[in-house]
């Protein structure tokens, strides 16, 4: 199974290591389970707008563990001012573009062939809704609906999100030792 995540960025490729585990976490939006603690933060993100490859405003982390039968990722926002968090929309899909739906989110994309072209997109704001689709170079469409779970809660300092992704709900090359990841 998986054991890296390469994640591309504006300068160089990171690497995150998967951590395996017995038990994946409770589906809550806390990343206070025994699995998380065995996670490796990635904490490297560049921000992509307004000034791409520039420092970040807030700190964001992003942890990953799989089981079995899933995969797990958690995702923290911090930001500094948790009152102006945009979270208002619980309607499926209705994170794509020109859709007039403003809210924070995490957009997540897994590449499971590592061929830097076609992605899944999973995507959750702070109130737990979410949207999830396929990618195709810069273009995505939310036409895929895929088996998954997420939770979202809101934080001291900002926001976390729990998303689970069975494997069985996406197709990948079981050859790999690494996919694509970009959050």
């Amino acid at each position: 199974m998986i054991g890296f995540f390469v994640l591309p960025s504006f300068s160089s490729t990171e690497t995150l290591r998967a951590v395996r585990v017995e038990t994946g976490p409770k589906m809550d939006g806390k990343l206070d389970d025994e699995c998380w603690k065995q996670a490796i933060p990635f904490l490297d993100f560049r921000q992509r707008e307004p000034i791409p490859s520039s420092d970040p405003s807030e700190k964001t982390e992003l942890r990953v563990v799989y089981d079995r039968d899933n995969l797990y990722l958690g995702i923290i926002c911090y930001d500094s001012e948790v009152s102006k968090v945009a979270a208002k929309c619980m309607a499926h899909d209705q994170f794509q573009p020109f859709r007039g739906v403003d809210d924070d989110v995490v957009r997540v994309l897994l590449d499971p062939f590592q061929d830097k072209r076609n992605a899944y997109i999973f995507i959750a704001n702070a109130c737990g809704a979410r949207s999830e689709g396929k990618a195709r170079g810069e273009r995505y469409s939310l036409n895929w609906d895929g088996i998954w779970d997420t939770r979202s809660q809101f934080i001291d300092g900002g926001w976390s999100v729990e998303m689970r992704i069975p494997f069985k709900t996406i197709s990948f090359k079981g050859s790999l030792t690494a996919w694509g990841l970009n959050a």
